[in-house]
């Protein structure tokens, strides 16, 4: 009995129950619906627009201060690996990296990979892998 006293006393509103929280986090939940989605929806949406502004504005900033093959050309004659994880960050952060590149989102490269265990032979540690790389020119 006492949980229910408690739980009335630490309402929001006096004999309201409290509304649901997440058990991880402790965030209040909200039932997904039309309106809560499409809020969601527009909050992502601006989200998205924001960050882009943002790498819009780092990459002219940093195209225009800095000359990314003479300084990836400097640290690899100095070997400085320092140097080369910053640069590549740099470029990675802002989408001038392959993975973020035109041609790695056309060529749709394909990994599967198992182990090869079978229920009658358990202490086979073989890994299989087949890679298959699909061309996604058009003719």
């Amino acid at each position: 009995m006492a949980k229910t006293e408690n739980k009335t006393e630490n309402s929001i509103k006096p004999g309201v129950k409290n509304p649901p929280r997440s058990p991880r986090s402790g965030a209040i939940l909200r039932p997904f619906t039309s309106v809560t989605a499409k809020q969601a929806a527009e909050a992502s949406a601006r989200s998205r627009q924001l960050r882009a502004k943002v790498r819009a504005e780092m990459l002219e900033t940093l195209v225009k201060n800095m000359d990314f093959g003479q300084e990836m050309l400097k640290a690899i004659k100095q070997a400085d690996a320092e140097k080369i994880d910053i640069i590549i960050k740099a470029l990675k952060t802002i989408g001038l990296d392959y993975a973020s590149s035109e041609d790695a989102a056309r060529s749709g490269i394909s990994v599967k990979a198992s182990t090869g265990e079978s229920p009658e032979k358990k202490a086979d540690q073989s890994l299989n892998v087949s890679i298959e790389v699909v061309d996604g020119s058009q003719a």
